[in-house]
């Protein structure tokens, strides 16, 4: 009966004992999986934070990316200057060839060109500039969502481990107890 106790209490501490080993390899395991996940969110997660400091800047008052259009923004707009440039060149081909290249109804073709030309491309040039300062915030404020969403699957993957490592930790205490049980009882 003794001997039979003996291997019976001995039996449940090599169970405990493997019990054990296989909740420490599954902790080893859990640590391994919760630093992968972090290791693929950084990335995302630093774009957001490295992206918000321009994004700010840029959408505050007097920023970039919400400053109202000026004429220096027009003056600076490559398709007026171009278009200008090639419609003036053509208006002076076409007096030179029927020789009227400095006549009064040339100037005054010109000058309605010019005033024309500078209507419409005042909208074309306003809309590019509105359409680049959209593109440009909508951008940067994709890039710094990032940082938010980063943060919360890693929230998220930290407490999934916690509450595994957790219970691992508490099946490991109970098969103790219950290894110790089970030896008392079969000794007694």
């Amino acid at each position: 009966g003794l001997y039979g106790a003996n291997v019976v209490g001995n039996a449940a501490d090599r169970a405990a004992n493997r019990r054990a080993e296989s909740n420490q390899a599954a902790t080893q395991l859990q640590s391994k999986m919760y630093e992968d996940q972090v290791a693929r969110q950084q990335p995302f997660y630093q774009a957001g934070v490295n992206a918000l400091p321009a994004y700010t800047k840029g959408v505050m008052p007097g920023g970039d990316l919400v400053r109202p259009f000026s004429m220096a923004d027009y003056q600076a707009d490559p398709g007026y200057g171009f278009r200008l440039s090639e419609g003036m060149k053509a208006m002076d081909r076409s007096a030179a060839s029927r020789g009227g290249l400095l006549s009064g109804a040339t100037l005054k073709n010109a000058q309605r060109y010019g005033q024309d030309l500078a209507s419409q491309e005042y909208q074309n040039a306003y809309n590019r500039f509105g359409s680049n300062q959209a593109t440009q915030r909508n951008a940067l404020a994709g890039l710094t969502g990032f940082a938010p969403t980063a943060a919360q699957q890693l929230n998220a993957s930290g407490a999934n481990y916690a509450a595994n490592v957790n219970e691992l930790g508490a099946s490991t205490a109970r098969n103790y107890a219950g290894a110790d049980l089970t030896g008392a009882a079969a000794r007694q």
